[in-house]
Formats: structure tokens, sequence, C-alpha cells
């Protein structure tokens, strides 16, 4: 049963529940940001209006155990390329000064997201859900991608090193716009892969996986 703090009241600096640290790596891997504020940090959420099942999941998530406000997540009204119009969600956890920690691990000097060194002890089965629902998606081949094109060469590597040594799961890279890079795991592995992340996955994601 979750429970339900009092914000004014709940302390700010820690410590996190496992789940809690699982999920913003999750999103920290995928969508999500880090956000310095004064001395505190906070989340931020933002994915496509067309996951808001997704998107009310995460603030649920974060609000029964008070991390951010009953407030729903904010429709936004965005203009792309060619002039068109696309809505999305967005909504940020309260500030804690225990979350700079993941504003230091997962941003270099410059501010570009990174990942972690840390990431082989951080990345839980239930943050790799999170990152692949964020981030991931079925691919024609009965396989599946996580798209990594954020992260560098390096970075990519590591995660997929991390997948291999803690999960036998052999991934290989789909190079995209000469320096990008997606993170493919074949039909050999999705049924690894499934067994891992399913447990957590949200109904309206299971598609990601092939799954009905």
């Amino acid at each position: 049963m979750s429970l339900i703090f009092n914000y004014n009241f709940y302390p700010k600096i820690g410590p996190h529940n496992l789940d809690v640290i699982s999920i913003i790596v999750g999103l920290l891997l995928g969508d999500g940001y880090a956000e310095k504020r004064s001395e505190s940090t906070r989340i931020t959420v933002h994915s496509s209006s067309r996951n808001v099942s997704y998107l009310t999941w995460i603030h649920k998530f974060f609000y029964e155990r008070g991390y951010c406000s009953k407030k729903p997540p904010t429709l936004l009204r965005q203009i792309g390329k060619g002039g068109k119009v696309y809505f999305s969600l967005k909504f940020q956890t309260f500030s804690f000064k225990s979350f700079n920690f993941f504003k230091d691990d997962f941003y270099n000097e410059h501010g570009v997201k990174i990942v972690p060194r840390s990431i082989e002890h951080l990345l839980t089965p239930f943050a790799l859900a999170v990152w692949f629902m964020d981030d991931g998606s079925a691919h024609n081949s009965g396989g599946c991608v996580i798209s990594t094109n954020s992260f560098s060469l390096e970075d990519c590597k590591r995660l997929q090193l991390v997948l291999k040594t803690k999960w036998n799961l052999a991934t290989s890279l789909h190079v995209q716009n000469q320096t990008q890079y997606r993170l493919y795991l074949g039909t050999k592995e999705i049924f690894k892969f499934r067994a891992i992340i399913e447990p957590f996955l949200v109904p309206s994601m299971r598609y990601k996986l092939h799954l009905k």
C-alpha cells in the first residue's frame, strides 16, 4: 500500500525508496531530465500526449509517495517542423537536495546528459522497464529498439555492456544520421527481455514488446 505524505512535513533530503530511484534512473536514460534549482534538484517528465496513460501512471506514482503535487500534468501545444502542431504533457517533481546526485551523475560539466559509470548498480529491472517505456519501440523484425540517440558511442557501449553483464542480453547498435545510435534487441533476445520487464509494463505500453 502506498503512503501519501503531506509535502509540508515530508523531509527533502531522503533517503529514497529503491523504486523511486529506479523510476528516476529509467526516466533519465529516456526523455526525463534533472533540473538544478538553487541548492536542490527536481525531475521533469515530458512526453507526447499519445502516451497519456503512461504519463498519468508516472504522475500517480510520484504523487502517492509525496514527490509531486496533485495537479495533473500540463498540456502543452507546440509547433514542429513545417508548422505541424502537436501536443505533449509535462510535470515536475518537488525539489530535493538528495536529487542533486542525479544531476551530478547523469550530466557532464557542460550540462550534457551522459550515462554514468554507476549505471551498473543503478539499472534495476524496474528502471529498465521505465527506460524502455519511455524510449523503446517495437521493430518490424520482431525485435525492439531503444532510442539512445542523445548519448555518445562510448555511453551506448557502456549500456550494452551492462545489459550483457547483468542479464546476458546481447544488443547491437543501429547507426542513425552517422553520429547517433539506437540499441537493438533481436528476436532471439526479446524473450529474455520480456521476462525481465513485462511485470512492470503499463498496459498501454505492452505493444512496444509485440504484446497484446
